[in-house]
């Protein structure tokens, strides 16, 4: 009786809480930001129209990397292949290709829940999660109209084919996803953390790796012009911040601590990431839980998405539902009603959490939750749960 009364108590403070903290940030952060600007529908879509422009200067022979910096004064970092994939939507009204674009990036942004949702066996309220989790964070993703909604959809197909040991389909979109952004090659981890490292699961991974090379050699072979402004563009990414993003990455925290040691922290960055996956890789051979490959899978795609270097609110889209696998899923040695309440403060810092570092401190409890684990053996799962 008391912890269903607790229950609805909690139930009712995350509720409140939760309402109020969306709708200060859906004021903020789209209100004020999108409706009051005339200019709404290219504000509306805004990193999608950074493509739109770039597809078009390369449809008029120019390079939509120089074009940029002369005319804005801003760099564009987007991958020169996905220029050539929309270089004829050059040829459209923007409002008419933006109305294919929302089309499209609808079917992604709602697939994502949905797909996780099969992959992790939840119900429906996966979906409610996925849109106030971190005070709204991906609706504002959405409106952006990145390219990431739609990668990220793969992505979360990939991972699906994954929990059915479809691992062709798993490197083959991750392939995919590597070539457009390259951060897409620290998922190769992902099923090195699920098995123990063997000659064929390495020479795979190898292969796939080497076709990605050859793939970006001959990009460069085609149009070497292009592809070093793209190298060139990115060197500009050391000094842009990430005003308007809810994440930061490792490398980002390390840069702001010694801002001017560029190289440096590329090496500190690099070595902490590779203690950080050999440590993944022990809790995650030592732990009797993550023989659930459901777990296994939702934890590893946190942990790795924590050791990306500049962590952005798109990089959320995949991460937010399994982070509500893990809370959803986690049952603790102790009593019901202290199991309620640090499903709360769990709940409470998934949606109402919204400190720009927010996202990374939850990853990385959430790890340290199953690196105790080890020790003090204090979760369990539903036994009564039978597609766990």
């Amino acid at each position: 009786m008391l912890k269903k009364k607790t229950e609805i108590i909690l139930t009712f403070l995350l509720v409140i809480f939760s309402l109020l903290v969306f709708s200060k940030n859906f004021y903020n952060e789209i209100l004020i930001k999108y409706i009051e600007n005339k200019e709404f529908f290219k504000e509306f879509f805004p990193d999608f129209f950074s493509l739109y422009k770039g597809s078009q200067f390369l449809l008029n022979n120019k390079n939509p990397y120089e074009e940029s910096l002369n005319l804005q004064n801003f760099p564009f970092f987007i991958n020169p292949l996905l220029f050539y994939i929309f270089k004829y939507s050059g040829n459209f009204n923007y409002i008419t290709v933006l109305k294919f674009w929302f089309f499209f990036s609808s079917i992604s942004f709602i697939s994502i829940p949905l797909i996780a949702r099969k992959i992790y066996n939840l119900d429906y309220k996966v979906i409610l999660i996925f849109l106030i989790s971190f005070g709204g964070i991906n609706l504002s993703v959405f409106l952006t109209g990145n390219i990431s909604i739609l990668l990220s959809s793969l992505f979360i197909l990939a991972l699906y084919y994954l929990s059915k040991n479809n691992e062709f389909l798993y490197f083959f979109i991750i392939s995919l996803l590597s070539l457009i952004k390259f951060p897409y090659l620290i998922f190769f981890g992902l099923p090195l953390l699920l098995k123990k490292i063997n000659l064929e699961l390495f020479l795979k991974i190898v292969i796939y790796l080497l076709l990605i090379f050859i793939s970006y050699l001959i990009v460069f072979y085609l149009d070497k012009e292009l592809f070093l402004s793209w190298i060139e563009s990115l060197k500009f990414f050391k000094s842009i911040g990430d005003n308007g993003d809810f994440g930061r990455g490792l490398f980002r925290i390390i840069n702001n601590m010694f801002p001017q040691k560029y190289s440096l922290n590329l090496f500190i960055y690099f070595a902490i990431s590779f203690v950080l996956f050999f440590f993944y890789y022990y809790i995650f051979h030592k732990s009797k839980i993550l023989k659930n490959k459901k777990l296994a899978i939702a934890l590893g795609v946190i942990a790795l998405t924590a050791c990306l270097p500049r962590l952005k609110s798109y990089n959320l889209l995949v991460v937010i539902p399994s982070i509500f696998f893990l809370i959803n899923f986690l049952k603790f040695k102790i009593s019901s009603i202290s199991n309620t309440y640090i499903k709360f403060a769990l709940l409470f810092l998934l949606i109402c959490w919204t400190s720009p570092y927010a996202p990374l401190s939850l990853m990385f409890i959430l790890i340290f939750l199953f690196f105790i684990d080890l020790k003090l053996n204090f979760l369990r799962w539903k036994k009564n749960d039978t597609n766990i």
